[in-house]
C-alpha cells in the first residue's frame, strides 16, 4: 500500500499502526465513483508511477486535481502545445468547464526541457490545459523546492500573461499554504 509505505519511519515519524483510528483504504481504478453527493471520476496520468487525476462534482461545482502529471507531447519550440496526443486531449476533456483546476506546474519551459520524463509539468502546459478546458480558475502547485517565492511570483505573472495572450479569462494563481478558493 502506497500510503503505508510513505508513513514508514524513514519518511515520517508516525506509522499507520501508531494512529489511534480505524483506517480503511479502498483502491480506486480509473472510472466513476460516488461518495454521498459527490461524484468522483478518475483518470490515469502520465507519470513515472501509476497516478490518478480526480474530478469531483457536487452541487453544480467541479474541482479537478491533476498532480504528478506531465505532457505526452514533446515540448514544442514555440512553447505552445498542439494537443495532438490523445493523452493530452484526455486531460483537457477531464478538466472541461472546471470551476477550479489544481494542476502540477513544477517547471518553467526551459527547466522542463531538461526534466522531461520526471513526471511533472511546465507551468505553460498547465495554463494551456486550463485555457483549452475553459476552466474558471487554475491553481498551480507542486512548486519546485529550489524556486524562491520571488521566482514563483514571476512564474505566476508569466502564466497569467500566457492565459491572457491565449484569449482566456481563466484566473491563474500559485497555490500556497493558506490559499483558499470559494466556489
Amino acid at each position: 500500500m502506497v500510503l503505508a509505505g510513505q508513513m514508514e519511519f524513514e519518511y515520517f515519524p508516525i506509522t499507520l499502526k501508531d494512529m489511534q483510528a480505524s483506517v480503511q483504504f479502498e483502491e480506486l481504478d480509473a472510472g466513476a465513483h460516488q461518495i454521498g453527493q459527490v461524484r468522483i471520476r478518475t483518470l490515469p496520468l502520465n507519470h513515472t508511477r501509476p497516478c490518478l487525476g480526480y474530478r469531483l462534482e457536487s452541487a453544480g461545482r467541479v474541482v479537478v486535481y491533476l498532480s504528478d502529471v506531465e505532457p505526452w507531447e514533446a515540448p514544442p519550440a514555440d512553447n505552445l502545445y498542439r494537443f495532438d496526443h490523445p493523452g493530452d486531449l484526455a486531460l483537457v476533456e477531464f478538466a472541461r468547464d472546471a470551476d477550479l483546476l489544481i494542476q502540477d506546474g513544477q517547471y518553467t519551459m526551459e527547466e522542463y526541457r531538461r526534466a522531461r520524463g520526471f513526471g511533472h509539468s511546465p507551468v505553460d502546459f498547465a495554463v494551456q490545459v486550463a485555457c483549452r478546458a475553459r476552466a474558471a480558475r487554475l491553481a498551480v502547485f507542486h512548486h519546485d523546492p529550489t524556486h524562491s517565492d520571488e521566482f514563483l511570483h514571476a512564474m505566476m505573472d508569466q502564466a497569467r500573461d500566457l492565459a491572457c495572450s491565449l484569449g482566456s479569462a481563466v484566473e491563474v494563481s500559485g497555490a500556497a499554504e493558506g490559499f483558499e478558493v470559494e466556489l
